[in-house]
């Protein structure tokens, strides 16, 4: 189990850093344990642009997922991505659209 742990710790300390994000609107995960082993985090960015800086610039994100594809933290995984054409209500406390 130290893999899948240690990837789950890796996860929740990437949340937490995140928060902050210049053009985060929400982050959130979903486990499907209470080990916090299998986590699917899902966010939501005002603009590509910021999605990008964050995923893919120098920095601790960065440096996560290559640890993640150098030490094979995980045995499946899927990095998706799509675009919001409309939102209405609220999440969370937050106003969408």
């Amino acid at each position: 189990m130290g893999r899948p742990v240690r990837f789950g710790l890796d996860v929740n300390a990437q949340r937490a850093r995140m928060v902050e994000t210049p053009g985060l609107d929400l982050e959130l995960a979903f486990y499907a344990s209470e080990f916090t082993t299998d986590a699917i985090t899902f966010s939501i960015w005002e603009a590509e642009k910021a999605i990008g800086r964050f995923a893919y610039a120098p920095g601790p994100h960065r440096t996560q997922v290559d640890r993640f594809h150098a030490e094979k933290l995980a045995d499946r995984s899927s990095f998706t991505r799509f675009r919001i054409l409309d939102a209405r209500g609220s999440w969370q406390g937050r106003q969408l659209g």
